[in-house]
């Protein structure tokens, strides 16, 4: 039986993960997670699963956490990287929102401990600093977005061999069928109906406008190694084919499968196992087509400058995912426009002087910068 930890297991990550483990309690057993302050979903976990460690990261809700579930240990976010040391497992579920997981990836990285790593700004912000800790520690990287799951299996079907080219597949977003000034104009709501997916508010925003897409670029780089110019990516509208790799020879291998998180958590949780389920599967003779096309850089600026950023390196991908949190965060309360997020990410990418080798520290401290930005700059 595998033990288990989980950071984030209230949000849409977590939840999918805890119907994983719910669905083969034989295989797993989870040893503690993480919330950020919603109790009510903290209490829900509690009731379904015997987990007797807790970190809430919120001050309010940690303080409430304590008097709530007296029977259960209670951390706080300034104990996490602590707690984590301090309680191995065989694999823990980074599924943090934004750079809030970076800190805890980089020290299980350090720790030659197992990550399903669903945070993708830990290797968007510290790539390279993270993959030379994993390297040296001897931790183990198994990808939990369904397009690095993807890409993933596909190179397990040959091991030996280096991809000559990765195909990262988008769907598009909500807005893949507007023109730009009708995007200009959509309302937020329309920006969180996801065509395919149910997930966070954020990344919802990040797909409409494939800033996603270009994080999960920046994500394969490292995860692969390969190089910005060997991935490309394609928007396919059914979300069903969920990422291809080209070998030497010129074959393409796809993984196919439902827009289920379940699936590549599942592989990622059991890996090498394949454990059975009894979740939807494809149909596919009710596919008509399986389309694609490239992306409208006019429409979605967003997917080149995260590339931009990738290839300038330093501490450009912070910049970048930095403002895109802020920005993003800004347009969901209404005090800015949706083009708003990728023209003040280009304009902090612009004017924030660039440190070439930041440290981990540094990195972390770049959060305050581009936040300091934006307040005196943005209006």
């Amino acid at each position: 039986m595998k033990t288990i930890g989980i950071l984030g297991a209230s949000g849409s990550i977590g939840s999918s993960a805890l119907d994983v483990l719910a669905s083969h309690p034989d295989k797993f057993s989870l040893s503690f997670i993480s919330v950020h302050s919603n109790l009510e979903a903290l209490e829900a976990i509690l009731s379904t699963h015997a987990v007797k460690h807790v970190v809430v990261t919120q001050e309010k809700a940690y303080k409430q956490a304590k008097k709530r579930f007296p029977t259960i240990h209670v951390y706080h976010e300034e104990e996490m990287n602590d707690f984590l040391l301090a309680h191995p497992v065989d694999t823990v579920l980074n599924a943090l929102v934004g750079t809030a997981g970076l800190l805890p990836s980089m020290t299980l990285s350090q720790a030659g401990r197992n990550i399903a790593l669903a945070n993708k700004e830990s290797l968007v912000c510290a790539g390279e600093l993270m993959m030379n800790a994993i390297k040296k520690s001897g931790a183990k990287l198994y990808p939990v977005d369904s397009e690095h799951s993807a890409i993933w299996q596909c190179l397990e079907a040959s091991p030996t061999e280096k991809p000559e080219k990765i195909y990262l597949t988008a769907s598009g977003g909500a807005f893949r069928d507007m023109n730009r000034e009708e995007i200009r104009s959509a309302k937020v709501d329309q920006a969180l109906a996801h065509p395919n997916w149910s997930m966070g508010r954020k990344i919802t925003i990040d797909s409409a406008t494939l800033i996603n897409k270009g994080l999960e670029v920046m994500e394969a780089r490292w995860l692969f190694d390969v190089e910005p110019e060997q991935i490309e990516v394609l928007v396919h509208r059914q979300s069903i084919i969920h990422s291809m790799v080209q070998f030497s020879d010129g074959s393409i291998i796809a993984q196919l499968g439902t827009p289920d998180m379940r699936l590549p958590i599942s592989y990622a949780l059991s890996y090498p196992r394949r454990l059975p389920n009894d979740w939807p599967r494809v149909d596919l003779f009710s596919i008509a087509s399986l389309d694609f096309s490239p992306v409208d850089p006019e429409r979605f600026p967003g997917l080149d400058l995260c590339v931009e950023a990738l290839k300038e390196g330093g501490d450009r991908p912070m910049v970048l995912n930095v403002a895109n949190e802020i920005m993003v965060q800004k347009y969901l309360d209404g005090e800015a426009s949706f083009y708003d997020i990728t023209d003040w990410i280009a304009r902090a990418l612009s004017d924030i002087e660039k440190i070439h080798h930041p440290s981990l520290q540094q990195l972390l401290e770049r959060k305050e910068v581009v936040r300091d930005y934006l307040e005196e700059h943005f209006a």
